[in-house]
């Protein structure tokens, strides 16, 4: 294998027969060259089609059980850990977080500082950026948008092409579609579904 001094990691064939019943594509484990962020050289870490799913540059990595595969890419110095999913042509960049099971997946793009944990589920064409938090089985889809310090969690849905903004908080199995506009302070979490709603309220 030739590769660049400039490179972090090379991949390495990966072989387990019980993967590939299920999973007949060929998958290849990263192996790092050097030290950089967390990362330690001859680390191994995770799964992916080809060097076009994880970029040369930064800190970003892949840990060793999660999966980022067909056109997908993590680039900056996103980390993705603990049985995540990274597929379709979904975009990581930036500072993010992703743990605890997430799929993220379609052409969903995730940046800034996000933290995205506890098997939530995003997909479609949403984005996610700024110090949004995504937890505890949240789902994702459409064309939402979620930025600002937005909180959304504990199997809320975020569709259509709503927006959730600011400090807003959804939770508790509460739908948020078509165009809402969810922004300052505002709380949801009665497991209601709001359409086309626009609500704003601050503390002060």
């Amino acid at each position: 294998m030739i590769y660049k001094k400039s490179w972090k990691y090379i991949l390495h064939i990966f072989e387990d027969d019980d993967l590939h019943s299920i999973l007949p594509n060929r998958y290849y484990q990263l192996n790092a060259l050097k030290d950089f962020g967390i990362v330690k050289k001859g680390d191994m870490g995770g799964l992916v089609y080809g060097y076009h799913n994880l970029s040369q540059s930064g800190d970003c990595w892949i840990f060793d059980n999660s999966f980022v595969i067909e056109q997908a890419q993590v680039t900056g110095n996103s980390k993705i850990s603990d049985k995540v999913i990274v597929s379709g042509s979904a975009i990581v960049s930036g500072n993010v977080n992703i743990t605890g099971g997430a799929i993220i997946t379609n052409k969903a793009k995730i940046s800034g500082n996000v933290e995205i944990s506890g098997n939530p589920y995003i997909r479609d064409n949403a984005v996610i950026e700024g110090n949004a938090k995504i937890k505890d089985r949240a789902h994702i889809y459409g064309n939402a948008r979620i930025y600002d310090n937005a909180i959304i969690s504990d199997n809320a849905k975020i569709q259509g092409n709503a927006q959730v903004y600011e400090n807003a908080r959804i939770e508790g199995k509460t739908v948020i579609d078509a165009y809402s506009k969810i922004s300052g302070d505002v709380i949801l979490s009665k497991g209601r579904r709001y359409r086309n709603l626009s609500i704003s309220k601050n503390n002060d």
